[in-house]
């Protein structure tokens, strides 16, 4: 079963119903081993392809995996909020 499959179960289940709105995050993080710096930044877009809201930010990280994480949980956060 693919993801998209299970995330509309987990709609249904939660009263979304057949018809439902979803948003594609883009989340992209960089990363310096030197300063143990990095960027994050995060592109959304709602079910229908328009942007609808974007993201960058600077954080502080032990590796790249950690930064790339906290991309993904801050485009999570950021289109939430925006939902």
């Amino acid at each position: 079963m693919g993801i998209f499959l299970k995330l509309k179960g987990v709609l249904e289940l939660l009263g979304f119903g057949v018809a439902y709105w979803m948003i594609k995050i883009n989340a992209d993080g960089g990363f310096s081993h030197n300063d143990r710096a990095g960027g994050i930044g995060v592109l959304c877009k709602s079910s229908e392809g328009s942007f609808f809201v974007g993201f960058g930010d600077t954080v502080s990280a032990d590796s790249p995996k950690v930064v790339e994480g906290l991309a993904l949980c801050k485009g999570a956060e950021v289109a939430a909020q925006k939902r």
